[in-house]
């Protein structure tokens, strides 16, 4: 069964393929954001530490934002280099 019959049938879904949790750099640098948040839980009023929690999840909502516009556009990039790949190949 070729890729796009594949996509098309829903077998292909990224997010149920990959799990980050399993890479250990990832789950070192989840760690490492808990620490820092349980420094600042500590040291901020509970506006403040709110506030920060905002920041982030405001922060964390534009990066994924960027990642979906980045995905769509190499995506696009790989489509047209393959394109232009096969046009060239029947000149």
């Amino acid at each position: 069964m070729s890729v796009l019959e594949k996509m098309f049938n829903g077998e292909i879904f990224p997010p149920e393929s990959y799990n980050p949790n399993e890479n250990p750099e990832y789950q070192e640098m989840c760690k490492e954001i808990n620490d820092y948040m349980e420094q600042f839980k500590r040291k901020l009023s509970a506006a403040d530490y709110e506030l920060l929690d905002d920041l982030i999840g405001v922060v964390s909502a534009s990066s994924f934002f960027g990642e979906k516009y980045f995905f769509s556009y190499g995506f696009k990039l790989a489509t047209a280099i393959w394109n232009e790949t096969i046009l060239f190949n029947r000149l």
